[in-house]
C-alpha cells in the first residue's frame, strides 16, 4: 500500500508543476484608449492580467496585429493583484485582427520554489475595422454622409462631379437686379466655365491636386508602417538567431522535447579563414540592407519629400519633352 502511494505521488508531482489554473489570466479581453479608432491615429491596446494563485506570477504578453507580432512585454503580478500591459499601434485602413497571448508563465513562492504553469484565460482577441475620418468630426467615412464636412452630402457632390473627400468652399448663389436667385445664369456660367477648360487645366483642378497629395500621403504612411513592422520582426529574428540556443518552444510557451536525431541542424559555415570571410561579408550585406531600410523609413516619414520629388520629376519630364518638340521642323 505504501509503495502504491509513493508511486502515485511521484507521478503526480510533475503533473502539478505544469497544472493548468483558472485563478489567473486575462480579465476581460482587449480594450483601447479611445472609443473609435481611425487611420493614422496612434492607439494604445490594453489587457489586464489577474493573479489569485497564492504566489507571484510572471510571464510574457505578446500582441499580434493580423498574425504579425506587434510587440512582446514582460508582466509580473503579486498574489491578489491585477496588472495591465499595453502596446501602441498606428493602424491603417481596413479590418484587422488584434490579439494578445499570455505565455511562459512561472509561479514564484515565498519559500523560493518556482514552477511553470498555464492558465485557461490566456488569449484575448478582437476584430476591429479602422476607417478614415477625413473631416475629423469623429465619424468614420463609412457612416458619415458628409466626409469632407463642407456642408454638401457625398451624394450631392458626386452628382455635381466634385470630390466628396475634398472640402469645397461654398460659393454664394448669384442674384439678379431684383435680388432673386439667378438660376439660369448660374447654370450657364457653370457650363461655360467647364467648357473653357482645355489641355492640362482639365486635370489640374484644385480638388484633383488635393486628392492626389492626400493619396500620396496615405500611401507613404501605410508603406512606412508596413516597413517598420517588417524591420521590427527582422530585428527580432536576428536577435533570436544570435542569442544562445534555447529549447524549442511549443504553442503553450514551454519547452518541446525533440529528439536530437530528428532535430534539423543549422547550416554550417566553412571553417577557418573562409568562415571568417563569409561572416564578414554577411555582416556587411546585412548592415547595408539595414541602412537601406532605415533611410527608406525616414524618407517615408516625410511625405512632402515624395511630393516635391514627384513635382520635380514631372517638371523635368515636361521640360525635356518641350525641348525635344521644339527641335522638330
Amino acid at each position: 500500500m505504501k509503495r502504491t502511494i509513493a508511486i502515485a505521488c511521484v507521478l503526480l508531482i510533475p503533473c502539478l508543476s505544469l497544472a493548468q489554473t483558472d485563478s489567473a489570466g486575462f480579465v476581460q479581453g482587449l480594450w483601447y484608449d479611445r472609443e473609435t479608432v481611425f487611420v493614422d491615429e496612434p492607439v494604445r491596446i490594453y489587457v489586464a492580467v489577474r493573479n489569485n494563485t497564492g504566489a507571484e506570477l510572471a510571464g510574457t504578453v505578446t500582441f499580434y496585429i493580423d498574425d504579425q507580432v506587434l510587440t512582446r512585454k514582460s508582466v509580473a503580478a503579486l498574489d491578489g493583484r491585477i496588472v495591465e500591459s499595453w502596446a501602441d499601434w498606428t493602424p491603417d485602413y481596413g479590418e484587422h485582427t488584434v490579439r494578445a497571448e499570455l505565455s511562459r508563465l512561472e509561479l514564484s513562492r515565498v519559500d523560493g520554489s518556482e514552477e511553470r504553469t498555464t492558465v485557461t484565460a490566456s488569449l484575448a482577441d478582437d476584430i476591429l475595422f479602422v476607417d478614415y475620418d477625413t473631416d475629423g468630426d469623429g465619424i468614420g467615412n463609412e457612416t458619415d454622409t458628409d466626409d469632407d464636412g463642407d456642408g454638401l452630402t457625398d451624394d450631392e457632390e458626386r452628382a455635381r462631379g466634385t470630390d466628396p473627400l475634398t472640402y469645397n468652399t461654398p460659393e454664394p448663389a448669384p442674384t439678379n437686379e431684383t435680388g432673386n436667385l439667378a438660376t439660369t445664369t448660374l447654370t450657364a456660367t457653370s457650363s461655360s466655365t467647364t467648357s473653357t477648360a482645355q489641355g492640362l487645366e482639365r486635370f489640374l483642378t484644385p480638388s484633383r491636386a488635393e486628392t492626389l497629395l492626400r493619396n500620396i500621403t496615405n500611401w507613404s504612411n501605410t508603406t512606412k508602417r508596413r516597413l517598420d513592422n517588417y524591420r521590427a520582426n527582422r530585428d527580432l529574428t536576428i536577435a533570436t538567431q544570435q542569442a544562445d540556443p534555447d529549447v524549442p518552444v511549443n504553442e503553450d510557451g514551454f519547452g518541446a522535447v525533440i529528439r536530437s536525431d530528428t532535430q534539423p541542424s543549422p547550416p554550417e559555415k566553412p571553417p577557418g579563414f573562409f568562415g571568417d570571410v563569409f561572416t564578414f561579408v554577411e555582416n556587411i550585406v546585412r548592415g547595408i540592407y539595414t541602412a537601406i531600410l532605415t533611410i527608406t523609413s525616414w524618407l517615408l516619414s516625410y511625405p512632402i519629400l515624395i511630393q516635391v520629388g514627384l513635382l520635380v520629376f514631372l517638371l523635368f519630364g515636361t521640360l525635356r519633352l518641350a525641348a525635344r518638340l521644339s527641335r522638330r521642323p
